[in-house]
């Protein structure tokens, strides 16, 4: 979107599409990252993502203009990312998927062996609320909050989640 659209001024990305080497039945877009300008990005990863794993979120970061981050929750699948978090993913599971997604329900994990709704929600909106307030009203307490150890504050609130770093040997 930053590529068509001036207005576009941040952006969060949750478990995004468009690695160069996408699993089969996964929409094989490459992203092109053509921005024009600066635009913070941010990335939020699932664990166990069955479809888009994190590795393959970590590509994207790789070749995303800098100001970015990325942030994986532990033990989370694709799901994790929507609002009925355990009903979408068992709901997923118990599907028969067409051509080359039929492999998807059977590689998914119980919800049970996997991160809670109120962990993920905690998840992505504490991270999108403070890389909205960094990059778009540039409050030096969400700046702070981001530069600082994501992980242990949000182990303190529950939440098992590690920061991908960025750079040679990472």
């Amino acid at each position: 979107m930053p590529e068509v659209e001036p207005l576009v001024g941040s952006v969060v990305a949750l478990a995004p599409a468009g690695s160069e080497h996408p699993r089969p039945g996964i929409l094989p877009v490459k992203l092109t990252f053509g921005w024009s300008r600066e635009v913070p990005t941010l990335y939020l990863a699932a664990g166990d993502d069955t479809m888009v794993p994190a590795a393959a979120v970590a590509e994207l970061l790789d070749r995303t203009p800098s100001p970015k981050q990325m942030f994986v929750l532990r033990r989370a699948d694709h799901q994790h990312f929507v609002d009925d978090v355990e009903g979408e993913h068992e709901a997923l599971r118990a599907m028969s998927l067409p051509g080359d997604a039929a492999w998807i329900p059977a590689a998914m994990r119980p919800i049970a062996e996997l991160a809670s709704a109120a962990q993920a929600h905690l998840f992505v909106r504490g991270l999108t609320l403070a890389h909205l307030d960094a990059s778009l009203r540039h409050s030096e307490g969400a700046q702070r909050f981001l530069g600082g150890d994501v992980e242990a504050e949000l182990a303190a609130r529950g939440v098992e989640a590690v920061t991908h770093k960025i750079g040679p040997g990472f």
